[in-house]
C-alpha cells in the first residue's frame, strides 16, 4: 500500500540536499551580462547536430549567445557553460524525447558541472566514455535515458561528483556494472541511484559503497542483490535515504542497520528477509519518516511499542508474519500524544486483539489498511474522526457488531472495504451522509441489512459495489438509479425478489464486472426498451 502514497517530504529531500550548491547554477539568465564562450557555443552546436529532436525542444539554440538557449546555464562572471539540463520535460513521454548520438566535446566544455539527459531515448548507444573527461562534473543524471551495455568504469575519473543517477525504469535491466570497485572513488558523492541496473556482485557490492563516507542517499532497488553482508563493519553516518527494495535478499537484517542515526527513509520491501525484525533500528532512528518492509517473511511484535512510530508518516508492514495485539495502546492514549502517520498498512499479517478507540490521534491519516489479520471486536466510533482518510480497508478479519454511524462523516473517503467479517446491524442513510468522494464500497460476506428509503439520493457517484450476502431486498435498490459511473456490481445473494427496473440498462451501460446471481427477478417487457440481464 505504501507504493500508492509517497510523502512529499521525500521529493523535497532529494531536491533540497542534492541541488549543487555552486552559485552559477542558481543565477538567473536575465541578470547576466556575459555572452557564452565561442568554442563552447560551437561544441553545443555540434552536440545538437548529432541529436534527433522531434518535438523541437532545442528550437532556441540559434544565435551567438548560447547562455540564453533553453537548458543552458552559464557562469555569470566567466561566461563558461556550467549547466546543461536536457531532461525530458514531458514526464518521460516519447514525443518529447531527444535521441540520436551524444557528442560531448569534453575539451571544449571543461567547465561543465551539471549534466542531465534523463528520460530521453538514447537506445542506440552505450554511455559515452567521453563523459569521463568532464572532470568538473558534480551532477550527472542519465536515468531512464535508454542507454544499454556496460557502464564505463572511466566514470571513476569524475572525482568531484556529488550526484550520480544511472537508474532504469521498472523491470528494465539494460545497464550493467561489470565491476563495482570503481564506485569507491567518488569520495564526494552524496546521491547514488543504480536502480534496475545489473551485475553488482551479490556478496561484494557493499565494500566499495561503504567507502563513500559522504553518501546521504543510496538507491539499489531491483538490482538482483541476494545478500546483505552481516559481518562487515559499515559506517554510513551520513545516510538519510536507503532503498534496497525489489531484490532477493534472503537473510536476516544485519545488526549494522541500527547505526543509521540520521535515516529518514528506509525501504526494504519485496525481498525475502526473515527472522525477527530488530526494533532497535527504529529506536535509534529518531528522524525516520518512511518505513516499508512489506513483502518479506519478517516476524515479531512490532506494534508493541507505538512510541517508536511517533514521527513516521508512512508505515508499511504488509505481507509478513508480524504478530501481537494491533495498536496495543496503554493508558487510554498514544504515548506520543499526536501521530504524524499518513499511511498505515499492516495487512496480511497475524495481528489480533481489538481496535483501540484513540483514532482521533491520527489526524493526518489518509490510508488505513488492516485487512487479512485476526482483529476482533467492533469498529470504534473514533474512526469517524479520521477526516483526512481516503482508504479504509478492514476486510477479512473477525470484526463484529454494528458499523458506527460516525463513519458517514469521512468526506474524503474514496474506498471503504469492510468485507468478510462478522458485522451485523442496520446500515442507513446516516452511514453515507457525507461520503461525497466514495468510489468503492465493499460490504460483502457480512450480515448487514441495508435499509435506506426509496427516495434516497446518495452523495457519491460510485464505481464499484460489492454487497454479496448482505440483505438489500426484497425490492431492487432504487438509489442505484442515480449512479452513472458504475463498472463493477456484485449483489449476489442479497434477498431481492422484484421486477427488473426499466432504468437498469442505463446504470449498467459501462459495466465490466456483474454478479446478480441468486436473484429472484421478474423480467418485464417495456415498449421503448429491450434489455437482457445475465443473472447467473
Amino acid at each position: 500500500m505504501a507504493s500508492y502514497f509517497y510523502i512529499s517530504f521525500v521529493s523535497l529531500l532529494l531536491c533540497a540536499i542534492f541541488v549543487i550548491q555552486a552559485s552559477e547554477f542558481s543565477q538567473s539568465k536575465v541578470s547576466t551580462n556575459v555572452s557564452c564562450i565561442g568554442v563552447e557555443r560551437e561544441a553545443l552546436v555540434k552536440f545538437k547536430q548529432e541529436l534527433t529532436d522531434p518535438s523541437k525542444r532545442l528550437w532556441s539554440w540559434i544565435g551567438k549567445d548560447c547562455c540564453k538557449w533553453q537548458g543552458v546555464t552559464c557562469n555569470e562572471k566567466t561566461g563558461h557553460v556550467s549547466k546543461l539540463d536536457l531532461r525530458n520535460p514531458c514526464d518521460g513521454l516519447e514525443r518529447c524525447s531527444l535521441g540520436g548520438k551524444i557528442h560531448i566535446a569534453a575539451n571544449k566544455l571543461k567547465h561543465l558541472k551539471y549534466l542531465d539527459l534523463s528520460f530521453n531515448n538514447f537506445s542506440t548507444q552505450k554511455i559515452p566514455e567521453s563523459l569521463a573527461s568532464l572532470k568538473r562534473l558534480e551532477y550527472l543524471n542519465l536515468s531512464n535515458g535508454g542507454f544499454y551495455g556496460d557502464i564505463p568504469h572511466q566514470l571513476s575519473n569524475l572525482s568531484n561528483l556529488q550526484y550520480l543517477d544511472l537508474s532504469s525504469g521498472w523491470s528494465v535491466h539494460s545497464l550493467k556494472i561489470e565491476n563495482s570497485r570503481w564506485l569507491s572513488t567518488f569520495s564526494n558523492l552524496k546521491y547514488l541511484d543504480l536502480s534496475n541496473t545489473y551485475g553488482l556482485d551479490s556478496k561484494e557490492w557493499l565494500s566499495p559503497i561503504n567507502m563513500l563516507s559522504s553518501l546521504e542517499v543510496l538507491i539499489l532497488s531491483g538490482c538482483g542483490l541476494e545478500d546483505v553482508p552481516a559481518s562487515q563493519h559499515v559506517n554510513f553516518t551520513s545516510l538519510r535515504f536507503l532503498d534496497l527494495s525489489y531484490n532477493s535478499v534472503n537473510s536476516s537484517i544485519p545488526h549494522w542497520f541500527q547505526n543509521f542515526s540520521k535515516l529518514e527513509h528506509l525501504d526494504l520491501s519485496n525481498n525475502d528477509l526473515q527472522g525477527i525484525f530488530p526494533v532497535v533500528i527504529l529506536e535509534n532512528s529518531p528522524w525516520l519518516r518512511f518505513f516499508d518492509v512489506s513483502g518479506n517473511k519478517l516476524e515479531g511484535e512490532l506494534l508493541k511499542n507505538l512510541s517508536i512510530f511517533c514521527n513516521l508518516q508512512v508505515l508499511s508492514l504488509c505481507y509478513n508474519k508480524f504478530s501481537g495485539r494491533i495498536f496495543d495502546i496503554k493508558g487510554d492514549a498514544l504515548i506520543c500524544g499526536q501521530s504524524n502517520l499518513k499511511t498505515i498498512d499492516v495487512s496480511n499479517n497475524n495481528f489480533n486483539g481489538h481496535l483501540p478507540n484513540q483514532f482521533g490521534n491520527f489526524k493526518d491519516l489518509e490510508i488505513l489498511d488492516l485487512s487479512w489479520n485476526s482483529i476482533l471486536g467492533p469498529i470504534p466510533t473514533s474512526v469517524g474522526q479520521l477526516l483526512s482518510l481516503r482508504m479504509l480497508q478492514l476486510s477479512s478479519n473477525k470484526l463484529s457488531g454494528n458499523i458506527p454511524k460516525s463513519i458517514g462523516q469521512l468526506s474524503n473517503l474514496e474506498v471503504m472495504d469492510i468485507g468478510d467479517n462478522q458485522l451485523d446491524g442496520v446500515v442507513n442513510e446516516l452511514h453515507f451522509s457525507s461520503l461525497t468522494s466514495l468510489t468503492s464500497l465493499y460490504f460483502w460476506w457480512n450480515e448487514l441489512v441495508i435499509n435506506v428509503s426509496a427516495s434516497w439520493v446518495p452523495p457519491f457517484q460510485i464505481q464499484a459495489i460489492f454487497m454479496s450476502s448482505c440483505k438489500v431486498g426484497p425490492k431492487f435498490p432504487n438509489w442505484l438509479r442515480t449512479q452513472r459511473a458504475l463498472s463493477a456490481l456484485d449483489m449476489s445473494n442479497v434477498s431481492i425478489s422484484d421486477e427488473v427496473p426499466y432504468w437498469l440498462s442505463d446504470v449498467l451501460s459501462d459495466i465490466e464486472e456483474l454478479n446478480l446471481s441468486d436473484f429472484v427477478l421478474t423480467f418485464v417487457s417495456y415498449s421503448d426498451t429491450f434489455m437482457k440481464v445475465q443473472v447467473d
